[in-house]
């Protein structure tokens, strides 16, 4: 169940409350809302990244120009659907199949070795110290 614990914007994608001011590319501090799903409570920084990691890779990967504002460029042709909200779709889709991911494995006692561990802090603490510069 995905809930928002605040909101000042203007939509919601399958639950999950997204800012529909601009054009998002990565880091543009729009997300306005952070997400309980499953019972766990997400920052309004971690839904910006599930966000910021779809952009990037349909960008990478997809024909829309990143240059252009993804609100004014159609996804589907026949229903209309922006690239912005398809976007929002999929990440709010990640958001929630992560949570069940990290629920399951809590649930089964899977613990990441120390390597992993390890790893997995260097990757935050990167994205901390990322984040910190932006604001």
């Amino acid at each position: 169940m995905v809930s928002s614990l605040k909101h000042d914007c203007h939509s919601f994608c399958r639950g999950v409350h997204f800012c529909r001011q601009a054009a998002h590319p990565p880091a543009s501090g729009c997300f306005h809302a952070a997400q309980t799903i499953g019972g766990v409570k997400y920052t309004a920084s971690d839904v910006q990244y599930f966000y910021n990691s779809v952009y990037t890779s349909y960008a990478n990967n997809y024909a829309f120009d990143s240059g252009t504002s993804v609100k004014k460029q159609v996804y589907d042709q026949e229903t209309g659907q922006s690239w912005y909200d398809h976007l929002l779709e999929q990440a709010a889709q990640q958001l929630t199949e992560s949570t069940a991911m990290a629920a399951k494995a809590e649930g089964e006692g899977y613990t990441l070795s120390q390597e992993a561990q390890e790893g997995l802090e260097s990757t935050l603490n990167q994205l901390n110290s990322a984040w910190a510069g932006y604001g």
